[in-house]
């Protein structure tokens, strides 16, 4: 076949190279007449020609190999390269060996509190001649530090694979493994097979890709504990654990530890790391606890069991602590104090070690902590400064853990300790009763005369109902009290209590309430109005009693001693739990959720679970909050049974029955991140400069709705950018994501530091909206011209605050006062102002609390504003007043309400003095504790919506309407200009001013009143045809004022209709519209960039005789330099 024309034309025989090869035959010589000849002539001629060969040179062929073989062929090389290097790894293990002699004085404590049989050490078996001998005891597993973590791995691997690739040549290998081109098939060469090493752990059995850590120095540090301690802790179920616990923790960057309530987790895991070193170099051991009790008494404990102070194992919560940067070792934190932490050190380089404890709790800093450390770990270990993460519960979702691969890249380790230090037996009802209180005080009261010594500990839904049983047991098993005459106790009779009630008739007005229920004034009736009504009810719940109670009424049984704890109780009476209870008395404590995790109360061996939890519901979208209580979840109940059996055997009496347990309880409770708001969640996170938030690794994701509707109030408060497709954060987000607190709370007080004579009320008045129920309801006693009288608390606020401006701010008016009334009042008035006007006294130390921090804050940013914060709060004048009700609207830019005129009809009866929402079709009502409930001004702000019997606004304060116009213009729709009055140029804001009528609310449209004067909106053309008109009149440059008689036209043909059908008002219009130029500034800047810019447009509306004047002073501002 002829080659192509194409061939031919190139010459592609011709570029070919070729080797030519000159066959060597014989010939015969030819002499060249007229020349001597010599055996060496140069003349002399081959008689023939000699045939050449072209030899064309090919590749080797080389068979490209498959991943898989390229993998095995890799695997066979790092195992020669790591025989090599064996030897020099055990001389290197020979020299930190210990002796024999020291090494029999050693024991483990794996084996201890159990029986199985100690396997004999084979010493044939791990002899090796070519090191030092090295003991591999089961008894000793802990790995020399000084070897790497992938070589002890794969020295398994190693071992078995040492006789099946010897046959293998490492050069062919690397040759095999280099890239190659396509070439013919080629026999493939026989790979050994590798051995992978059986895990131990039978939990996490799917095979994993090995990391490199890197490897930590041997340490350990000794710790003096007293024999009585060591022996306490020898008895707990975790010791038994620690060596494989430890081993888990080094190997792995990410461990989770399942251990049964009682087991000692919290105690003794964060001494084990303490012991193995993890706090030398200057790091730290930090823990991460749901609740602030359990901080500081876990901090507490541990300091006590290690023999440290309380500066090295120290706490830190929202307001207080015990940290020093200098000393501490030991770490227990609120989740919310290390997430803030991470905002300033991304990497929190100051920790080798995190432990989030209880993380079936699933608060909303947990998830968000779980999510920025998956992300963090890697990060420290790639930079050779490993970070270790450990999460422990002991009724956590692992699924959502493990099989979470957005989440944790690599499974993390799971590590079970299945035993608790002693048994609990759990015992049902045989039928769920309706009215669990009086079916705890009957247990109770069995438990108490039937069952032997030991604590009890019961748990109901909240505080109301921690007082009323309360109440009841101190009736029912009253304390003892001392007499002089007589050593022994006696028994309170009728006779005492009468006398006692008596005397209390006699005392001041403030002894008359005992100082336990100063606190708890949230009842409806005071307790004087409910002695008809306990006794009813005590009544009943005698008569209901079991027959065994009723035969031993003659029997005197030893007290009660009863003690409540719930979240907002203050912090001694707390404490008081921990303490042992007098002598001759059995404790009984009344506990909330607050007391189902790391809490442990010494002596309890009861427990009494009602099963039923009072949890907050929000709406995700209208904001609407409503308590509910429902059944708790299966993993609650199984942490209020471990609340018991730690110092000995205990029961658990679960007052429901097994069905209802097996079918309506939910398996775990839903993560907090899934039932709140999280406005303040997205803030955190756009700070950290995470915009896309669904990317974000959360455990479990947040809905999408409450994620928008975050995003949406964050664009009102002009934290977000709403331009930006990722809704990136504002200059203005920014400084309120300095501030821990509530989104809206926080733009006020960035608006606040511009007026320095009111930051110190919005920062007490921030303070205050941030602590949930300040204020009590009820009535109070107080002597008035010798009288005792009941007043109710509503009725003391409104005659507090007063008339006019301090009465239109409304609530917040009395929270304000009540804050200045303590800042003038010595520490021991306290009490008397709080049950005065009706303020919770814990609450009010919190607030003292808040407002501290918030104060330091704002000083860090205006060192200057250092002196009129640390001023006390003197009451507010009408006009700073007037300018705090403007910054409150500021902030709660959603929660708006305008009466609704006449009545409305609510479940078939009328309603006067309702109220629209921006977010809700129902009407709502102002709260009837509110000081505005009687005034009911047209247009408020509110601080919260509770729904009961029906929604119910609190927290008012009256604002104007036309408020909103000014503070928050982008949340208005403004109606077309209105001809009169007609718009304006202001010089001083050099902005175009024209009036129209605006509306707010994109589901409702409320009337902001009479048309406001405001600016043009940016997106009108409008805005460019009275600039123009405003420029031709020489208002907006007065050199031009002397060419308005001039003009060829009226200037006001730029905002008539028929202005597009002339072409001189077109021309002048597009050349604004192209520089996007409405104001004197931007003119200014676009001719000093370009001189002659308008001349000719303008020249056009001038008769030409006056074109060489204008041309002349062009352009027309003295400011700007011709050129």
């Amino acid at each position: 076949m002829k080659p192509s024309r194409l061939a031919r034309r190139f010459n592609k025989k011709g570029r070919q190279q070729k080797k030519i090869v000159i066959e060597q035959n014989s010939s015969t010589n030819v002499i060249v007449e007229g020349e001597t000849t010599t055996a060496d002539n140069n003349s002399i001629l081959p008689s023939k020609k000699r045939t050449t060969h072209a030899i064309h040179q090919k590749a080797p062929a080389k068979r490209k190999l498959s991943k898989k073989e390229r993998k095995r062929l890799e695997k066979v090389l790092d195992v020669k390269k790591k025989k090599a290097k064996r030897v020099e790894l055990l001389d290197q293990l020979g020299q930190v060996q210990i002796s024999n002699d020291e090494l029999a004085l050693l024991h483990s404590v794996k084996n201890i509190g159990s029986k199985a049989k100690r396997q004999p050490f084979d010493s044939h078996s791990s002899t090796l001649t070519s090191s030092p001998l090295i003991n591999f005891t089961p008894l000793s597993k802990k790995r020399p530090a000084q070897l790497p973590t992938e070589s002890i791995l794969n020295e398994s691997e190693s071992s078995s694979d040492e006789d099946d690739d010897e046959t293998i040549n490492d050069e062919e290998i690397r040759k095999a493994l280099a890239p190659s081109q396509p070439a013919l098939p080629v026999v493939a060469v026989p790979l050994p097979t590798v051995k992978k090493r059986q895990r131990e752990d039978s939990t996490s059995s799917t095979e994993e890709t090995k990391i490199d850590i890197p490897a930590r120095p041997h340490a350990n540090v000794q710790v003096d504990r007293s024999e009585e301690m060591q022996a306490l802790r020898s008895q707990l179920p975790i010791i038994t654990e620690e060596q494989a616990i430890m081993e888990a923790i080094h190997d792995n960057l990410v461990v989770l530890i399942c251990g049964e309530t009682g087991s000692g987790k919290t105690t003794q895991l964060p001494q084990f790391l303490y012991e193995a070193g993890y706090t030398l170099d200057g790091k730290m051991i930090g823990i991460t606890e749901p609740r602030r009790v359990a901080a500081i008494s876990m901090a507490t404990r541990v300091a006590q069991e290690l023999n440290l102070t309380n500066e090295q194992v120290s706490y830190q919560i929202r307001y207080e602590g015990t940290f020093k940067q200098d000393t501490t070792r030991i770490k227990f934190m609120t989740d919310g104090v290390l997430l803030k932490e991470v905002q300033n050190d991304f990497l929190l380089t100051k920790y080798s070690c995190i432990l989030i404890d209880e993380a079936h709790e699933r608060s909303v800093a947990t998830d968000v902590l779980i999510g920025l450390l998956s992300r963090i770990v890697p990060i420290r270990c790639r930079r050779n400064d490993p970070l270790r993460l450990v999460i422990m519960s002991a009724t956590m979702r692992i699924e959502e853990f493990v099989s979470n691969r957005h989440l944790f890249k690599l499974k993390p380790k799971i590590i079970n300790i299945d035993a608790r230090q002693f048994p609990v037996t759990i015992h049902f009802n045989k039928q769920t009763p309706k009215n669990y209180i009086n079916e705890a005080f009957k247990k109770v009261c069995k438990i108490h005369r039937q069952l032997p010594s030991g604590g009890i500990l019961v748990f109901v839904t909240g505080q109301q109902e921690v007082q009323t049983l309360c109440h009841q047991l101190r009736k029912k098993f009253p304390m003892k009290t001392q007499t002089e005459d007589d050593d022994e106790p006696q028994f309170k009779t009728k006779k005492f209590r009468k006398e006692k009630r008596t005397t209390n008739d006699n005392r001041t007005s403030l002894d008359i309430i005992d100082e336990e229920e100063l606190e708890h004034l949230q009842s409806d009736i005071d307790e004087d109005e409910e002695k008809e009504q306990e006794q009813e009810e005590e009544c009943a719940i005698t008569s209901d009693l079991d027959d065994e109670d009723t035969n031993v009424k003659g029997i005197s049984f030893e007290p009660l001693y009863v003690l409540p704890i719930y979240a907002i109780l203050s912090s001694e009476k707390q404490a008081r739990v921990f303490e042992p209870p007098p002598p001759g008395t059995r404790l009984c404590v009344i506990a909330t959720n607050v007391a189902e995790t790391s809490i442990t109360i010494s002596n309890v061996k009861y427990i009494v679970d009602c099963g039923k939890v009072k949890t907050k519901h929000y709406d995700k979208l209208t904001g609407v909050s409503t308590f509910r209580i429902e059944w708790t979840s299966k993993a609650s109940a199984s942490q209020r049974t471990g609340r018991a059996g730690r110092t000995a055997p205990g029961h658990c009496y679960r007052l429901y029955s097994s069905a209802i347990y097996n079918d309506s309880f939910a398996e775990y409770t839903a993560p907090e991140i899934v039932r709140k708001p999280v406005e303040d969640l997205v803030l955190q996170l756009k700070t950290l400069n995470i915009d896309r938030l669904a990317n974000f690794p959360f455990p479990t994701s947040p809905d999408l709705k409450a994620i928008n509707v975050a995003e949406q109030l964050l664009i009102q408060l002009n934290a977000l950018d709403s331009k930006s497709p990722t809704k990136t954060i504002t200059e203005l987000g920014r400084r309120m994501s300095a501030f821990p607190i509530n989104p809206r709370y926080s733009k006020m007080l960035v608006i606040a530091q511009e007026n320095k004579d009111i930051l110190p009320y919005v920062i007490a008045l921030v303070a205050t909206l941030s602590v949930n129920e300040v204020l009590t309801s009820g009535l109070v006693k107080i002597q008035k011209n010798s009288q005792e009288l009941c007043i109710n608390l509503d009725d003391v606020r409104r005659q507090w605050i007063g008339q006019g401006e301090p009465l239109l701010f409304g609530d917040m008016m009395v929270l304000l006062k009540a804050v200045g009334a303590l800042d003038h009042q010595n520490s021991k008035n306290d009490l008397s102002i709080c049950t005065r006007y009706g303020l919770r006294p814990k609450a009010m130390t919190e607030i003292r609390k808040i407002r501290r921090q918030l104060t330091q804050i704002v000083k860090s940013i205006l060192p200057e504003t250092a002196t009129v914060l640390d001023a006390r709060l003197l009451p507010p004048s009408e006009q700073q007043i007037c300018l705090l009700r403007k910054v409150l609207a500021a902030g709660m830019v959603d929660r708006l309400a305008k009466k609704i005129e006449g009545s409305v009809v609510i479940n078939g009866h009328k309603a006067n003095n309702a109220y629209q929402t921006l977010l809700l079709e129902e009407p709502v009502f102002i709260h009837p504790s509110s000081v505005l409930a009687n005034d009911s001004p047209p247009f408020v702000c509110y601080q919260e919506l509770h729904e009961t019997s029906r929604i119910f606004i609190k927290d008012i304060c009256a604002i104007q309407m036309d408020w909103i116009v000014q503070i928050n213009p982008h949340l208005c729709s403004f109606g077309p200009i209105e001809e009169e009055p007609s718009p304006r140029y202001d010089e001083t804001q050099d902005k175009l001013l024209c009036h129209r009528k605006a509306t707010i609310g994109q589901r409702v449209s409320w009337s902001l009143g009479p048309p406001v004067e405001t600016i043009f909106s940016n997106n009108t053309v409008d805005r460019y045809r009275w600039f123009a008109k405003f420029f031709l009149d020489g208002i907006i440059c007065p050199r031009l004022l002397q060419f308005r008689p001039a003009l060829l036209c009226s200037s006001n043909a730029m905002v008539k209709s028929w202005a597009s059908l002339m072409e001189r008002t077109q021309l002048l219009l597009n050349a604004l519209v192209a520089k996007d130029i409405d104001s004197r500034t931007q003119l200014k800047e676009v001719w000093s960039a370009q001189p002659k810019y308008l001349l000719d447009v303008y020249c056009d509306w001038l008769p030409e005789s006056l074109h060489a004047q204008v041309r002349s002073l062009w352009p027309p501002v003295p400011s700007v330099l011709k050129k």
